[in-house]
């Protein structure tokens, strides 16, 4: 009986469709890389980031944010990331003692992450696990994604206890492909050309045989439920005065160092400094604006010479979802610049294109008024 509920939850799971693969690259920060899982909320489509607590727990730790990139090349930022064990109920579960969670706040619109957490139980972890054709494991490496056919040794499986599973290459070649820096890897069930998050790599394992250890997704769903229920995260989005403002699309190859590009709308100094992606021509940014005035009057961007050379940005406007329209060609960028005129009814998006001048683009602060 409990067999044939396994297979209805899943198949009900695969018919529902939004089962996407979305492993990101991490870089955590004190030259930490590694991998995650990017996944939108069922409760209200926000994005978020499953991935391994040592990658990020020093920036995290200090209230830093951490970048993530996609495999197509576009970035954003999340955190700080919580640590699973601090959720409550999860204090005393020693699987996660690896399992942080941290919502995005830079670089996608709520409602763009089309992936989820798997499936719901271990008991239909079960069902999926043993009738899978195969596991994929796809991974970081040097900031390259890889990607491996692999196979469980153990996990307990009959009784569907703990969330710990390991495993190796299938192939024992690919043995000397497991090596320090695949942290956060995911091990994905390939089902009806569907790829389902089966579990996370969080360490290799000892001994001779070449295998790993990786957490099964019905732990990591488990624990971000209780994490919204208990309401503890950040909100992505931070009241600017009358103002509330968020970049939902990054097109730019970020440099070392450079802050956040949340902290750009803080009052606080910075320099978010970055060049043009391979490909393209100039450093884009998306801005989304929304607020209780309902307006949105002016745009300072704001560049101090030690962040990088004045120039000047276009900047297109929209409402959300529709055709961008050119507001102005000539925004400067600059040490205490006068305000572009905006003058438009909330919410909107502008996206701003610069052109460095000198190699990279310097932005030191962003007000909305």
């Amino acid at each position: 009986m409990n067999a044939v509920m396994g297979w209805i939850v899943l198949g009900c799971l695969l018919a529902a469709g939004g089962l996407h693969a979305e492993t990101v690259r991490i870089e955590g920060g004190f030259g930490h890389q590694g991998s995650g899982w990017l996944f939108g909320s069922r409760r209200d489509q926000s994005c978020w980031i499953a991935l391994p607590w040592h990658l990020v727990e020093g920036a995290s730790e200090s209230g830093r944010r951490f970048r993530f990139t996609d495999q197509a090349g576009q970035i954003g930022e999340a955190g700080p990331a919580v640590h699973a064990r601090t959720i409550p109920g999860f204090e005393d579960d020693r699987d996660l003692d690896d399992l942080a969670l941290a919502r995005v706040t830079v670089g996608r619109r709520d409602g763009a992450c089309d992936s989820r957490l798997g499936l719901p139980t271990s008991l239909a972890y079960v069902e999926a696990l043993r009738g899978s054709p195969s596991l994929e494991f796809v991974y970081v490496l040097q900031s390259r994604f890889f990607r491996l056919d692999v196979e469980m040794l153990s996990g307990k499986l009959d009784e569907a206890r703990g969330g710990l599973l390991i495993m190796r290459p299938r192939n024992p070649a690919d043995s000397e492909r497991l090596q320090k820096g695949i942290s956060g890897g995911i091990v994905l069930l390939r089902w009806n050309n569907r790829s389902l998050p089966a579990a996370m790599e969080l360490a290799l394992a000892d001994g001779p045989d070449s295998s790993f250890k990786a957490l099964r997704f019905d732990r990591i769903r488990a624990a971000f439920e209780a994490l919204e229920r208990a309401a503890s995260s950040e909100e992505p989005v931070k009241d600017r005065g009358s103002l509330q403002a968020r970049f939902v699309d990054v097109r730019a190859t970020v440099l070392e160092p450079s802050s956040s590009l949340e902290q750009l709308l803080d009052e606080k100094p910075a320099c978010w400094r970055a060049a043009v992606q391979p490909g393209q021509k100039a450093v884009e940014l998306v801005i989304l604006v929304d607020g209780r005035d309902g307006r949105i009057g002016s745009m300072t961007l704001d560049s101090q010479p030690d962040c990088g050379a004045a120039t000047n940005a276009i900047v297109e406007g929209r409402k959300p979802g529709g055709e961008w329209a050119l507001i102005s060609t000539s925004c400067a960028v600059a040490p205490s610049p006068r305000g572009c005129r905006i003058n438009r009814a909330l919410p909107y998006e502008l996206r701003l294109r610069m052109v460095p001048p000198g190699g990279h683009v310097g932005l030191s602060r962003v007000v909305l008024e």
